[in-house]
């Protein structure tokens, strides 16, 4: 399960923070988000997974050399992290221009958080509505699975079990072989 960054950008928790996206905008606009996560390590990269929106309150990146802010946007980058947002204010004023060279260099979302924010309320409600979807994602799942079952031991044809699919779907459901050669199709609606 994912969910949009511009969606988390505009979500209460994160708005409060008035967040501005400074490198790497177009990107942005696609970007998925996989689950937030926060640290003020510098060398968080390996402990990622990537998808991730990391926050960050650049107390670290504050003390941090020119180059070794450079190589965490790299790291991050390279990791596959999804965005960057960093929380200026008195220990980081203002976004080092070079973070956002290389942030745009390396096409990955860089957004200053020009206000305070609790980052575990942030997290605690992103991350509980990507589990609380993914949790639906997959009782739907094995519902479909069940009815498919049921309707097999029924001894349901390929064509009834598809139209199951498609009915509890919604969608065009279509079984091909491997080569490419349709093996039944079904409608929603057709066949139920």
């Amino acid at each position: 399960m994912s969910i949009r960054l511009q969606d988390v950008l505009e979500h209460p928790s994160l708005t409060a923070a008035d967040p501005v996206i400074r490198a790497a905008a177009g990107t942005a606009a696609r970007t998925q988000l996989r689950w937030i996560h926060s640290s003020e390590i510098l060398d968080i990269a390996p402990l990622l997974d990537g998808g991730e929106l990391l926050l960050t309150g650049g107390e670290a990146l504050a003390l941090a050399s020119e180059e070794r802010r450079i190589t965490y946007i790299r790291q991050l980058a390279e990791r596959g992290v999804a965005a960057l947002a960093i929380e200026t204010g008195a220990a980081l004023p203002s976004l080092p221009s070079s973070m956002v060279s290389a942030a745009e260099a390396a096409g990955l979302p860089l957004i200053e958080l020009r206000k305070v924010v609790p980052f575990v309320s942030v997290m605690q409600a992103i991350n509980s509505s990507l589990v609380s979807e993914s949790v639906s994602q997959l009782r739907r799942a094995d519902e479909a699975s069940h009815a498919m079952a049921v309707e097999l031991a029924h001894g349901g044809s390929l064509d009834r079990i598809l139209a199951v699919l498609a009915g509890i779907t919604g969608s065009e459901v279509t079984l091909v072989s491997l080569t490419g050669t349709p093996l039944a199709s079904a409608t929603p609606g057709h066949g139920e």
